[in-house]
């Protein structure tokens, strides 16, 4: 680890860090909970230009954390996932071992619940494959690179404990829109791909993983 960089980052670099990337989405994703399912889906789901959005605003995001951080020395260089065969399929495996957690993370609160929120949204989603795919390759990367590569990191010389609740809060909180079971099966994912992080420090299988979770249910 860099010299430059305490290993526990400064609150309010955090703080700014998780505004900077996940602000906005919190803040829509906690509106839209309140909003009832019907309405919230008569919208319409994802499409290409939903997609398009996304990905401006998640690299122009990306992009201005990127700068506070490079402004306080932090060591850019950990948060590059590193593509390589090995981590790919490590990845695959990876994805499906996060099927199983997330699945058994959901099974015990599913009895009796009412049509959930995503499966409205996905029902009227109408994006093509290439979107998809380059979506996928952003927001998995952007998320696993600021929950994992940054939160988790920094704080697990601290606290591992702290680390992956501190990761987990905020991945929970921008995915509230779901509904209660889309947030518990988000819950599995996050708590298996922070513990493999944990272990071998590798970020690129976690992103296969995301993108593979992003994918997927479109197909």
């Amino acid at each position: 680890m860099s010299s430059q960089h305490k290993p526990v980052p400064n609150l309010f670099e955090v703080a700014s860090i998780i505004t900077i990337c996940f602000g906005w989405f919190i803040y829509s994703s906690v509106a839209a909970a309140g909003i009832d399912v019907q309405e919230r889906s008569s919208g319409g789901g994802f499409s290409d230009a939903s997609f398009v959005y996304l990905i401006l605003m998640e690299l122009s995001m990306a992009a201005v954390a990127l700068l506070v951080l490079r402004s306080r020395s932090y060591p850019l260089s950990t948060l590059l996932p590193v593509p390589s065969i090995e981590g790919t399929m490590m990845g695959m495996v990876l994805y499906f071992v996060t099927v199983l957690a997330s699945w058994m993370a959901v099974m015990p609160f599913s009895a009796g619940h009412a049509t959930q929120p995503i499966t409205e949204i996905m029902n009227q989603s109408t994006p093509t494959l290439p979107y998809i795919f380059a979506v996928a390759l952003v927001n998995g990367t952007y998320e696993e690179v600021f929950l994992l590569g940054y939160l988790v990191r920094g704080f697990s010389t601290y606290s591992r404990s702290f680390a992956i609740g501190l990761s987990l809060l905020v991945r929970l909180l921008y995915h509230i829109y779901q509904g209660p079971l889309g947030v518990m099966s988000v819950v599995g994912f996050g708590l298996v791909v922070s513990l493999f992080y944990l272990r071998t420090r590798l970020l690129w299988p976690t992103v296969v993983a995301h993108m593979l979770g992003d994918i997927l249910p479109f197909l």
